[in-house]
């Protein structure tokens, strides 16, 4: 589940941003699937995912961290809403979801954490950065 997406980062930039995510001071927590979404929509969703019920921590931890690393190319991101949700799918062509029900799975999510994220011919990869990392 992605909390906030800053985007692209200078590398000097990646130990300010661990510390910070470090200091959400969060443990693994359990969160309820609601039901499925579809992005951009649930006529042509190009991502599938799960949308969670979470406790209200992960909505303040979503604050300060929007607070405390704005992202200048989206200046409406504190604004927007935000939808707690793990990506399941992706379909380039987009697909129509109808009657899928997940609700009530019940779910484990690691403590907050950094990521780095890469877009490669084969698909995302993610790695997990530490407070060290650069």
């Amino acid at each position: 589940m992605t909390l906030h997406f800053i985007g692209e980062v200078r590398e000097p930039d990646s130990a300010e941003i661990c510390a910070l995510v470090a200091g959400l001071e969060g443990t693994r927590l359990t969160a309820q699937v609601e039901g499925i979404a579809g992005f951009p929509s649930a006529l042509r969703a190009r991502a599938v995912a799960a949308r969670l019920e979470v406790p209200e921590r992960v909505y303040a931890w979503r604050r300060m961290l929007v607070d405390l690393w704005p992202v200048a190319e989206q200046p409406d991101q504190s604004r927007k809403a935000f939808l707690p949700h793990v990506t399941f799918g992706r379909s380039k062509r987009g697909v129509r979801l109808q009657g899928q029900d997940l609700a009530g799975i019940r779910l484990e999510l690691d403590a907050p954490a950094a990521y780095r994220s890469e877009t490669l011919p084969e698909g995302a990869r993610y790695t997990r950065l530490d407070s060290g990392a650069v």
